[in-house]
């Protein structure tokens, strides 16, 4: 008799502990989706990503960037992919290596971002300056010399 009563507090027990953890679940949940953040982006970076897709066509981009800054390139990531997956460079005295050259010509990367305090001169055709806004990095974006 004794081991029914054990094994019955030991079913009542867990029962207990499962209908709590399932409630609390369902709370949490209730409140991640209604209560929870909407949007990551500020609107000042919604608005910079809509003049980078009007003047960039579909394809790999480099990020250039002065020193890291792993928030923005985030942002850059997230907002733009899949459209344009973008490769990172994170010493602008690398723009013109090898390596890069060959990067750029293995994935056809005609465009670049670049970020600083000023950015640094990728060496474009043409370039627009972003607009910023606050806590931004400067930004330019433009299509590579080939």
């Amino acid at each position: 008799m004794r081991s029914f009563l054990a094994h019955l507090c030991a079913v009542v027990t867990l029962g207990a502990g499962l209908y709590a953890a399932l409630a609390r679940a369902n709370l949490d949940r209730a409140f991640v989706y209604s209560a929870g953040v909407r949007r990551v982006y500020p609107a000042g970076h919604l608005r910079q990503v809509e003049i980078f897709k009007s003047l960039v066509p579909k394809g790999p981009v480099f990020y250039i960037m002065d020193q890291p800054d792993y928030w923005q390139v985030g942002l850059w990531q997230r907002s733009i992919y899949p459209d344009n997956p973008v490769f990172l460079i994170y010493d602008p005295a690398l723009v013109h290596a090898p390596s890069t050259e060959n990067l750029r010509t293995k994935h056809l990367i005609a465009y670049a971002l670049c970020a600083g305090n000023p950015p640094p001169d990728a060496g474009y055709e043409w370039k627009v300056e972003l607009p910023s806004y606050p806590a931004s990095i400067p930004i330019v974006v433009g299509k590579l010399k080939r």
